[in-house]
């Protein structure tokens, strides 16, 4: 099953998920070597000891503006 299915089987149980906008947590971000950079977003601290204790897990999806807005406007 695709990690998108999951994310919404989860929240159509009302379940324990959280989203932090990048558009408005984004802390900082660099370009680095080989083609790999780095980023730093705020979340909440209950997230932060969370993944710190393994108790949660995180994934960053990053979807092009345009696919974004086709699904908008297909809502």
């Amino acid at each position: 099953m695709s990690d998108l299915l999951k994310l919404n089987n989860i929240q159509k149980r009302n379940g324990d998920i959280k989203a932090f906008p990048l558009s408005s947590n984004l802390q900082s971000g660099r370009t680095g070597k080989q083609g790999w950079g780095s980023i730093s977003i705020a979340v909440n601290n209950s997230s932060v000891t969370g993944l710190l204790s393994e108790r949660v897990i995180g994934i960053l999806y990053i979807i092009s503006k345009d696919e974004w807005e086709k699904e908008k406007a297909g809502q």
